[in-house]
């Protein structure tokens, strides 16, 4: 026939031969597995229950109960910087309080010593102080605590 393909299995010994499968045991395959044929892995023992129990090392165990450690110190280190910082805060707005009454009451000084000024010499100039003091008295910037 042509057209078709030609395989040669002349080469092939025995198409039906069992994979090499090493030392593995595999009588086991198929079997409810129980405690005597069961894969081991590790430190395994079976338990009470049937279910493997592994045996953590010392070191393990040890560094998880380290790092809860070290997280709560953490937590409270944080704890401690921020009731710090909030302190730290209060200090600095206290402060600048302080700054923003003096800047506004250099301010307001200066404002009603310009007032006061041109009254005096709108004053002196027209002859007429009781215009001047009502100028005065009416554009003056009064004293209010923020």
């Amino acid at each position: 026939m042509t057209g078709m393909a030609n395989f040669d299995f002349s080469t092939i010994s025995n198409p039906i031969a069992q994979p090499d499968v090493g030392s593995y045991n595999l009588s086991a395959i198929g079997k409810q597995a129980t405690s005597s044929n069961a894969p081991r892995i590790g430190t395994a023992h079976m338990g009470s229950n049937g279910m493997p129990e592994i045996k953590t090392d010392s070191w393990a165990s040890n560094l998880k109960t380290a790092g809860t450690a070290v997280d709560t110190l953490s937590g409270l280190a944080r704890i401690f910087l921020g009731f710090k910082q909030s302190k730290l805060l209060a200090k600095d707005l206290k402060f600048q309080r302080q700054a923003h009454e003096q800047n506004l009451a250099g301010s307001r000084a200066a404002f009603n010593m310009a007032v006061e000024d041109r009254a005096r010499s709108r004053g002196a100039t027209e002859g007429n102080q009781a215009a001047a003091a009502e100028y005065q008295a009416r554009y003056t910037l009064p004293y209010k605590k923020i």
